[in-house]
């Protein structure tokens, strides 16, 4: 009978570190797949929408890396359709005769285009979210500016700006709208 327990009691420890061995294999296999989809998330969120997470076979993890890698190529598409409208933007504004200002509603500059830029004698970088009245000095295109912030409808005026040279300019404002079409500042163009 004792011997019976001994060996009831050698084969239970067996199966118990046999089960416990297979426990720990899953959970490292389980384990390194869960990691592989933590790096391939990493690498995402680092920019590079181009990796793709290897799927594995269990359907919870193959879920969420199918889900990953669709999220990551559908973020790329977005991206390169931004940069697409984008360099059209920037086409249209090197195109652009007249020179064209962006401002928020607190008179802050957004854009201003090549033509801008030589009126007033400044670079992109040397303006670009500066107040206009700290760029400008002409209170007539101050003043303009301000109406047109605080009356988002479509308004045009002739007056001059500049110092060296003068310019004789008529100057046509619309609301500069955000994503949900609320008025954020105005658009200048003076022609």
């Amino acid at each position: 009978l004792l011997g019976l327990a001994i060996e009831t009691a050698l084969i239970g420890g067996l199966v118990i570190v046999a089960q416990f061995a297979v426990v720990v294999l899953l959970t490292r296999r389980v384990g390194r797949r869960i990691e592989a989809i933590a790096d391939g998330a990493r690498r995402f969120s680092a920019g590079d929408l181009r990796h793709r997470i290897p799927t594995p076979r269990t359907r919870e993890l193959r879920a969420l890396s199918e889900a990953l890698n669709d999220m990551a190529a559908q973020l790329s598409a977005q991206i390169t359709k931004l940069r697409t409208q984008q360099n059209e933007v920037e086409a249209i504004l090197r195109s652009m005769e007249g020179g064209l200002i962006a401002i928020r509603a607190e008179q802050h500059i957004l854009r201003i285009n090549r033509v801008a830029r030589k009126m007033f004698h400044v670079t992109d970088e040397a303006v670009r979210g500066k107040r206009l009245g700290d760029v400008v000095a002409d209170t007539a295109l101050r003043r303009f500016a301000a109406d047109a912030i605080s009356d988002p409808s479509r308004r045009s005026d002739e007056f001059e700006i500049g110092a060296d040279p003068r310019y004789a300019v008529r100057a046509t404002s619309g609301a500069l709208l955000d994503a949900e079409d609320e008025p954020i500042g105005a658009i200048i163009l003076l022609t």
